[in-house]
């Protein structure tokens, strides 16, 4: 493989720890064309941020990063993935649309095809990073919930952002949550965002889900709501069957590339 710039590499690394969870010296030197120190040295800078634990030979996931990935990590996997399905997104709302954006890395590359669209919509959101990528962007308007900022998601969180949420009404609300399971439903990492998607999905006329296939059939530590308040998922590949056949059960339509 032709050698990457660092900065590049170290990104490629991370994709590989959060598909298989550990990773190699040795394979990692081969795949991207570096000496096994140049590896050693990205896997001392990525420990250093908190993002894994150095083994002898090789590294794994940190503990942190598997309860909770930061925006910036997750705005780096499944890339091709999310870009898809913000095309799908994107392609429903209408100009004149209020809609409502939580704050995950699917979110923010739907704010990126709005602001090229430049359609005449209202976002609400709680996501620093979707309020910075359409602010002063005639005519789409950005309203933020406030409250207190949270910094793994850069997110407002709180009672004052679960607030703020009460008093708005939209034509359409996207939520991509950390697990999607067909008996428990929507879960969350932390009962911080799943408050805010949880009331999101209360104040939208139309409920949307916006999740990869890494997140069917997971749990995580806050239920949202059971799966059957979702009105349509949009997703980069079709569900496997049984997924597919709750589904059906509930009535929830499914978008795909």
């Amino acid at each position: 493989m032709k050698a990457v710039l660092g900065a590049e590499r170290r990104k490629k690394i991370m994709e590989l720890l959060l598909l298989q969870g550990n990773v190699v010296v040795s394979d990692l030197s081969k795949r991207f064309g570096v000496s096994e120190e140049t590896i050693r040295r990205d896997l001392e800078r990525l420990e250093k941020e908190g993002l894994l634990v150095r083994t002898h030979g090789g590294a794994y996931l940190s503990e942190y990063v598997t309860k909770e990935y930061p925006l910036s990590l997750r705005e780096i996997s499944y890339v091709e993935e999310k870009k898809q399905m913000a095309v799908l997104s994107a392609e429903l709302i209408q100009p004149g649309d209020t809609i409502m954006l939580d704050a995950s890395s699917s979110s923010l590359f739907i704010a990126r095809l709005i602001k090229r669209m430049r359609k005449k919509v209202t976002v609400i959101t709680n996501a620093l990073k979707v309020e910075i990528e359409l602010a002063d962007l005639e005519p789409i308007k950005v309203v933020s919930t406030g409250g207190t900022l949270r910094s793994p998601s850069l997110s407002h969180v709180g009672y004052a952002a679960t607030e703020s949420l009460k008093t708005y009404f939209a034509d359409k609300a996207f939520i991509s949550p950390t697990a999607v399971h067909p008996e428990k439903g929507l879960m969350d990492s932390n009962e911080y965002e799943g408050e805010i998607r949880k009331m999101m999905l209360r104040q939208a006329e139309q409920k949307i889900l916006v999740a990869d296939h890494t997140k069917f059939g997971k749990t995580a530590f806050y239920l949202i709501d059971p799966l059957e308040r979702i009105q349509l998922l949009i997703t980069d590949r079709p569900p496997a069957k049984e997924f597919r056949d709750a589904l059906d059960l509930l009535g929830i339509a499914v978008r795909h590339p």
